[in-house]
This record gives structure tokens, C-alpha cells and sequence, in this order.
């Protein structure tokens, strides 16, 4: 089988990582990054250490190794496998184990690898994380370090810092993360939340943009994404309810108490999804607005796949009385099971498939079936929400992408999806700065 040649976009990838041994690579989902890495791999000696999410270790990488015709040897360093001393051309270790990873680097006098990939690099986007502090012992014992991200920028433009350290190790931005924010950031005196200078965004750019590049994805020829918001309202008397929650902070008929305004905040969004956690932890069914709203759209697919994010479990349980038993991807699914899921999904044989965003958002990829996404409830992150929405919507689908976002009127639902697309803006600047 003759596979289609590199776009262009991967060539330039390609290019740039080999003429910079520490840089970056910020392209949208689906733009090819992985099998760029691979070809990166392939003309690099040594051993490679890719550090991605779980999934994606098991899934993606296997699954594009074999598609394109790499055939490096692969290991998951998890469970039995979880060691060093194999002699495979490309070791994958999730995020979460880097503080054991380290520990196993340090009792090795020479590096055993000597590029290393971050895949999903905003996973390192904060220096003040345990996982960044324990990996910043041995991140100066590679000789080239690529970090690949499709949002780096997703929720804050200090992100930055920790994204393009873990590559250049402080050459662009330095090394001291405490000075990086008293020198790009102040402090908003109503509030109190980090605010860039006016100047910080186009300074951030020029210093990082000798080892970060970009790309558009207009470039691409990708189909029509369509973004769809859904205006619900709630019932009369859960519209009492939810203005004696935000005006002092309990309901006495509910048992639901917030104790400050970051509780509040969930148990408003709870409200505006339909269920409740009182303060004996027991759920109180509200309505059903979103459910309704998502039978209807369901109905309207007339059995096209549907994949729906959610995410409180009440969420997933009302998905499933609309559509029935469904499979979902999330904190509570097994490996065998969401490998297994994804590979469903992309044969065509699920007809709806639910994903918490902080499970299934990054570097899965699902655009083999469907092309319709209900967001259940928005996070607060443009990042996952960006993320989530490329699932469907990158290179090899062929279909017109609609994403739904289920916001109910008057509630949090609102404030969320101004703030995500605020945070969107940011990122598009971002991106159109580094091209």
C-alpha cells in the first residue's frame, strides 16, 4: 500500500525540530504531529521517551506506528513493563508516573534516552506542580527535547513558561518562574487575578518564537465546524432555588450549602445540568431541560453517532436514561475498556459514545465515526473544550463538524461559555503570532 505523502505542514515539523534540537511544535489536533514525530524519531540516533496521556500511549502512538510504516519497537513502561532496562527503539510513559520515572533516570549514570517527546506538552504547563518539580532533575540529560501541543495557551498566558522550560530548559523565558510573573504580569487590585501587561503577549511571542512555531490550520483541507449554542430555560420553581443560592449561598429546602464561591459556583452549574448534590452527598433531581434538549437532538440525527461530553457523573447517568446504556470514556473506565471504546467508536459499531474531558480531551483520535458533539455541561477550560472539540474535527474527517453546547439561560452555564470563549481569543492571537 503506497500511504500518502508528508503535508507541508509536517515537513516544515520536521525541519524545524531537526534544526532545533529543543523546540516546540504548537499545531491544532489532527495537523499530523504524530507521524511528524515519528519521522523525527526515525532520523534521530538513540532512544526515544515519549511522555503523553495514557490513552494515548496505549492507543494513538501503537496505532500511527503501524499506520505509517514506522515499525519502531514500542514499550508502555506500566505495570510488569514498568522498567528501563528494555532495549526498544521507543519507551511510553504516561504523565502521571514521571516523579517514578525520574527516580529510575537518576539511579542510571548515562541518560537511556536521548530525544525525549512531549506529547500533550500543557500537561507541564505548571512549574509549580509536583510532576514539573521532579521532572526538572533530569530534564538537562537529553540531547533534543520536542514538546507537541495543540493549546498552549488554554487557560492563562503564563502557561507558557512551564511549557517552553521542559524544551529549552529557561533559554527563552528563564529559569526562574517567580521572576517570569513579577516581570510579564500584575496583580488586578479588584480581582486579584494575574493580568499580563500590554505589552506582555507580543514580548512572550518574540522570545519564544526562535524554538516555537506554529501553524494554521485553515491550511488544511478540513471540513465546516459549526458551532451551535443552546438556549434552555429553567423551571419556574428550580429558578427560585438557583437565586437563593446565589444571593446567600443556601437552600434550605435542598439541604445545599456553599461554603464559598467556588462551591457555589459547581452547585449552580449542577443546578443548570439538572441534578444536585445535597450536603449528605445524596443526588436531588432538578429537571430535565438537558436531557430533553438532547433527546431532541439525537432524534434529529436519525442514527448518525452522537459523542456527548459530561461532566458530573449525574451528567452521565441522565446521558444514559436519553440514550440508554452507553459506553464512556472517564475516570471510572477501565484501560481494557476505553481502549477498547475507541476502537468501537472508529469502527462505526457505537451509535453514541460519553467522555468526561479531562479523560478522552487529548491526543485520542475518534474522527474515523461521527461528526456530532453535545456538550453536556462546558468546563471552565478552553483548553479541554478546544481539545475535546478536535476529537471529531481534524485531518480524515469527512464530514461538516456540528458541536451543541447545552447552556441554560440566566445560570453559570453563561458565565462559563463567555469565559471560554474569551480564552479562546487569547489562544488564536497566540497561535496567528508564532506562524
Amino acid at each position: 500500500m503506497t500511504l500518502p505523502p508528508m503535508n507541508p505542514m509536517q515537513e516544515r515539523m520536521i525541519d524545524f525540530a531537526l534544526d532545533m534540537p529543543h523546540c516546540a511544535w504548537f499545531a491544532c489536533p489532527g495537523m499530523g504531529k504524530t507521524r511528524a514525530a515519528l519521522d523525527v524519531i526515525a532520523q534521530t540516533s538513540g532512544r526515544t521517551l515519549v511522555i503523553a496521556p495514557k490513552l494515548v500511549c496505549l492507543s494513538v502512538w501503537p496505532t500511527e506506528n503501524r499506520k505509517w510504516g514506522y515499525d519502531h519497537s514500542m514499550r508502555f513502561l506500566h505495570g510488569r513493563d514498568r522498567h528501563l532496562r528494555g532495549r526498544e527503539r521507543v519507551s511510553l510513559v504516561n504523565y502521571d508516573a514521571l516523579p517514578w520515572l525520574v527516580e529510575q533516570m537518576e539511579l542510571e549514570r548515562e541518560s537511556p534516552y536521548d530525544l525525549v517527546i512531549y506529547d500533550e506538552l500543557s500537561k507541564l504547563k505548571n512549574p509549580e506542580a509536583k510532576r514539573f518539580a521532579a521532572w526538572e532533575h533530569v530534564l538537562g540529560r537529553f540531547e533534543y527535547r520536542l514538546g507537541m501541543t495543540g493549546t498552549p495557551v488554554g487557560a492563562h498566558l503564563k502557561d507558557l513558561f512551564g511549557e517552553m522550560y521542559v524544551v529549552d530548559h529557561g533559554r527563552s523565558l528563564g529559569s526562574d518562574y517567580r521572576r517570569f510573573l513579577r516581570q510579564y504580569f500584575h496583580e488586578n487590585e479588584y480581582t486579584y487575578q494575574l493580568e499580563p501587561y500590554s505589552d506582555t503577549e507580543a514580548t512572550l511571542l518574540d522570545l519564544i518564537r526562535p524554538r516555537a512555531i506554529s501553524f494554521d490550520i485553515d491550511d488544511l483541507d478540513m471540513p465546516p465546524l459549526i458551532h451551535n449554542p443552546v438556549s434552555l430555560e429553567l423551571p419556574g420553581e428550580v429558578v427560585r432555588y438557583y437565586e437563593e443560592l446565589h444571593e446567600h449561598s443556601l437552600v434550605e429546602d435542598l439541604d445545599v450549602y456553599a461554603m464559598n464561591a467556588a462551591v457555589r459556583s459547581g452547585k449552580k452549574r449542577q443546578m443548570a445540568s439538572g441534578t444536585v448534590i445535597d450536603m449528605q452527598g445524596e443526588r436531588k433531581l432538578l429537571h430535565d431541560a438537558k436531557a430533553e434538549r438532547l433527546a431532541e437532538i439525537v432524534a434529529e440525527l436519525q442514527g448518525r453517532p452522537v459523542m456527548v461530553f459530561f461532566e458530573f457523573l449525574h451528567d452521565y447517568e441522565a446521558i444514559c436514561k436519553v440514550l440508554g446504556p452507553t459506553p464512556a470514556l472517564y475516570g471510572g473506565t477501565s484501560t481494557r475498556d476505553a481502549v477498547q471504546h475507541v476502537e468501537d467508536w472508529n469502527a462505526g459499531r457505537l451509535p453514541a459514545l460519553a467522555l468526561h474531558p479531562r479523560s478522552a480531551a487529548y491526543g485520542v483520535n475518534l474522527q474515523d465515526s461521527g461528526s456530532v458533539i453535545v456538550w453536556f455541561t462546558i468546563p471552565w477550560s478552553y483548553e479541554m473544550v478546544h481539545q475535546g472539540t478536535c476529537r471529531l474535527w481534524r485531518q480524515g474527517q469527512r464530514n461538516k463538524v456540528i458541536v451543541h453546547y447545552l447552556i441554560v439561560a440566566g445560570t453559570e452555564d453563561e458565565r462559563v461559555f463567555d469565559r471560554v470563549q474569551e480564552r479562546a481569543g487569547t489562544h488564536d492571537r497566540v497561535m496567528e503570532g508564532l506562524l
